[in-house]
């Protein structure tokens, strides 16, 4: 499942010659706003001494105005473009590109930033115009696929070589749209800037005609952000109840609203922060007046505080953590760079517990929905450096699989009867269905008249599958068996004392008759992951979600030209 898990966008804050500032906020040159706070006074070690109140219904929020600078126009330069696959393996990815101006662009992605494989790509923009800043020379790049979000901020570097530039630096959406102010941090020959998700994003040289235009705009949004900041302050602290999500079949609509509930609960401190930041850098930037993150830092108090009255009260209730999970991170990584945020790992615990919960509805309860889950979560108690219990989670998913065939043709009443242990293949999690198989051995039983006969083989290999199961979608599923008998199928008797023997398929001859329809060719997979193809005889079934006994069907078939028939009954028992 792609995206189990996303973050909003994330901001660093530190530009070369624009550090932090102990001491009370001063204006900008009289146009700015006093903040009358000191930033050493920001944060503290815990917050029980701050009432946050939870609540079901939220407050009217502060209005704002629209930060948009206006919107974008662009080309795109796709002669220039590159793609890389991020593998989720483990490792930190890189991707580069030089535009026609000889700007480099590369895009780093940490090891831990996804949780499954991706297809990155990144694209120069050419001819950028933006009606509010006419002839600003504008450089850009697309990042795609458009809105992908990371757990991890991914970080972008720009830098152009024998030059020594000092960029302003935008964001827009992925049509140009909403083009707004984004911190940057200087580097050694250029800057760079944090990715939280993809869209698009424009650079501007600092000593462009357009910069003194800029900076009244960011003077304008600075101080208004200063005024919301401290009628937001005025008001009690307060945090909408997060929903209850299950993490069994969880999809788009529901990480959809853990997103929506992390930028409701933390709206209004996140998005004033950010215009006071955003607005902020780009001030220093271009006049060189120092910062000070004091009215920031006391908004970011508040978002710790109702984060951790939020992780105190339901912890470790495994249908509120994708929701507090969500909020908490979009606070941690919107801290202004004023306090480190703290690590994934303080959610360890709390994954740790649901995980063990939703392998308990999968064992106990047999609750095959929770198989999924369990996969997801043990991904994410990796990511935070945790035990991974992989293996225990697959053998959860064991099932013992028993096959009994009686055959009555005249003279012949012949029973197959055998079982083979299943187990999820390591490929089903590439695909959104459940794919389990196995080898069993099945063995000929004669119980006619003639007591000298005798069947073999006493034990043959037959290979089973389970295919098309989605417990999540739907109540069926396809159990498939190589075969119901051996072609080797050998009758061994007396006579005169001796033993004779004659090979005749009798049971395949005839199950091929009466199940011809249901004959298929699937892929096998063997241990080595070589594969295979084989005819199969499928059968479809319920599942019966909640119970050990998963599934269990008789098939009666007659053929009344022969007076032969055939009963098959298939039994599925979840053996964790």
């Amino acid at each position: 499942m792609k995206r189990i898990i996303t973050i909003l966008v994330i901001f660093s804050l530190i530009l070369a010659g624009c550090s932090n500032r102990t001491g009370t906020n001063s204006n900008y040159n009289g146009d700015g706003k006093s903040v009358d706070a000191k930033a050493g006074e920001s944060l503290e070690p815990n917050y029980d001494n701050m009432d946050v109140a939870i609540v079901d219904t939220p407050g009217e929020p502060i209005e704002l105005s629209s930060r948009s600078l206006g919107n974008a126009t662009f080309n795109v330069d796709k002669t220039r473009a590159a793609s890389t696959e991020f593998l989720a393996d483990g490792k930190e990815k890189s991707i580069s590109i030089e535009d026609s101006s000889g700007i480099e662009w590369t895009l780093t992605i940490p090891k831990d930033a996804l949780l499954s494989e991706e297809e990155i790509t990144i694209t120069p923009l050419t001819d950028i115009e933006i009606s509010t800043l006419p002839g600003a020379r504008l450089n850009g790049l697309m990042m795609e696929p458009d809105g992908l979000e990371f757990l991890s901020n991914s970080t972008l570097t720009i830098s152009k070589p024998g030059e020594n530039i000092k960029w302003l630096v935008f964001m827009a959406g992925h049509d140009g749209s909403e083009f707004v102010f984004s911190p940057a941090e200087a580097s050694a020959d250029g800057i760079k800037t944090t990715v939280g998700h993809f869209s698009t994003l424009f650079i501007l040289p600092k000593d462009d005609p357009s910069a003194n235009k800029l900076l009244e705009e960011a003077k304008e949004e600075y101080n208004e952000a200063v005024d919301a900041a401290n009628e937001l302050l005025k008001k009690p602290l307060e945090i909408l109840a997060p929903p209850s999500i299950s993490w069994e079949c969880i999809s788009d609509k529901e990480l959809a609203i853990a997103k929506e509930y992390a930028q409701r609960a933390t709206e209004e401190e996140m998005e004033i922060g950010k215009r006071l930041v955003a607005a902020d850098r780009t001030i220093c930037l271009i006049s060189g007046k120092a910062s000070d993150f004091s009215m920031a830092a006391k908004l970011l108090k508040r978002s710790m505080a109702k984060v951790d009255k939020l992780i105190k009260t339901y912890s470790p209730q495994p249908e509120k953590l994708l929701a507090v999970f969500h909020a908490a991170n979009r606070v941690w990584k919107n801290s202004f760079s004023i306090e480190d945020a703290p690590p994934l790992s303080t959610f360890l615990d709390w994954f740790q517990n649901t995980r063990k919960y939703y392998m308990d509805r999968l064992i106990k309860e047999h609750e095959y929905k929770s198989f999924g889950a369990a996969i997801e979560l043990d991904r994410m108690c990796t990511l935070m450096g945790g035990s991974r219990k992989f293996d225990d989670i697959f053998k959860a998913l064991t099932f013992k699989l028993t096959v009994e065939t009686r055959l009555s043709v005249p003279g012949y009443p012949i029973t197959v009867k055998g079982e083979g242990t299943l187990k999820p293949n390591m490929q089903s999690l590439h695909d959104k269905t459940l794919f389990i198989q196995g080898v069993g051995r099945l063995g000929y039983i004669y119980n006619g008249e003639d007591e000298d006969l005798k069947i073999k083989p006493e034990a043959f290999p037959v290979k089973m599958q389970i295919r098309n199961w989605d417990p999540c979608k739907t109540q069926k599923m396809d159990i498939l068996i190589e075969s119901l008998g051996s072609d080797d199928e050998e009758y061994v008797y007396q006579n005169a004392g001796e033993n004779q023997s004659y090979p005749d398929p009798i049971v395949n001859d005839f199950a091929e008759g009466f199940f011809e329809e249901e004959m298929t060719e699937v892929l096998y997979t063997h241990e080595d992951g070589s594969l295979e193809a084989v005819e199969m005889i499928s059968f479809n079934v319920d599942l019966r979600n909640g119970q050990a006994t998963a599934a269990v069907k008789t098939i009666d078939r007659k053929q009344p030209e022969t007076e032969a028939s055939i009963l098959v009954h298939i039994q599925l028992e979840h053996t964790p």
